[in-house]
């Protein structure tokens, strides 16, 4: 799926099953839920755990079994792609 940014003001819950790529830090803060960190490998999140992200983290998302609301998560490999798109007629810029 790609790198997710929580972008809802109180944080976003994750329930499980899912495959996740998190940083050392964030995985250390989850390390009760998500077990011992494992260099290079993602943290698998079964179907009865989950966890909770805070505003602004990024995170990503390999595997998911369920929905995401786009009122909480912004795929940033799609706000890479439209930053780095050139600007088109009707796109909203004043010349």
């Amino acid at each position: 799926m790609g790198n997710l940014r929580v972008i809802g003001a109180q944080g976003a819950t994750l329930r499980g099953p899912a495959r996740l790529r998190l940083s050392v830090a964030q995985w250390s803060l989850r390390s009760h839920v998500l077990g011992p960190f494992r260099k290079g490998k993602a943290a698998f999140l079964d179907g009865d755990k989950e966890i909770t992200l805070k505003f602004g983290e990024v995170f990503g998302m390999e595997e998911w079994e369920g929905r995401l609301s786009a009122a909480l998560f912004e795929d940033m490999d799609k706000v890479k792609a439209e930053e780095g798109a050139p600007a088109t007629a009707g796109s909203g810029e004043s010349p």
